[in-house]
């Protein structure tokens, strides 16, 4: 993969995490609730640099470390799952 500075960009992704309900068996009107609830705002916001997309995923580094403008390192990449995904935000370039 070639990454060069100028290739990618700092984005903020807002995204869904997929959960599992802690009880077993639930009773409808308690499942509409949590579902109501959890639909309300359960979100999460990752930053980085934006720095691959594929049909299933967007990856994410926290830092790139360049040398004569190759990327040489990635710091701390993040996975993404595209269907997860509410809302990209581009910060910088």
């Amino acid at each position: 993969m070639k990454i060069k500075k100028g290739n990618y960009c700092q984005v903020c992704i807002k995204w869904l995490d997929s959960t599992s309900r802690k009880t077993i068996w639930w009773d409808v009107k308690n499942l509409e609730a949590d579902i109501d609830e959890s639909e309300a705002g359960d979100y999460f916001y990752s930053v980085g640099y934006l720095f691959k997309e594929t049909k299933l995923h967007y990856y994410l580094a926290n830092s790139i470390h360049f040398e004569n403008d190759k990327a040489i390192n990635f710091g701390q990449v993040f996975q993404i799952p595209r269907g997860c995904v509410l809302k990209i935000e581009r910060l910088a370039k």
